[in-house]
């Protein structure tokens, strides 16, 4: 998952959306975040807070590349 974040930011950044100074490093830090947040809701009784999840994911990806998405705010 790592090797494919890394090529999507690259090619982000290739094309002028993305600012990343180390694409790599970076993929494995938000891939790790990711994983993390959703052991949270995996684990739990419901998938209630699975929304609120996939929006601050979203938030998260977006400001890390430096992107200005629509779920950048």
């Amino acid at each position: 998952m790592v090797a494919s974040l890394t090529d999507l930011i690259t090619g982000g950044i290739a094309a002028g959306a993305y600012h990343v100074d180390d694409p790599e490093l970076t993929a494995a830090l938000l891939c790790s975040a990711l994983h993390r947040a959703f052991d949270r809701v995996w684990h739990r009784d419901g998938m209630d807070d699975a929304a609120r999840l996939t929006s601050a994911a979203r938030q998260l990806f977006h400001r890390a590349v430096g992107s200005a998405g629509r779920d950048a705010r």
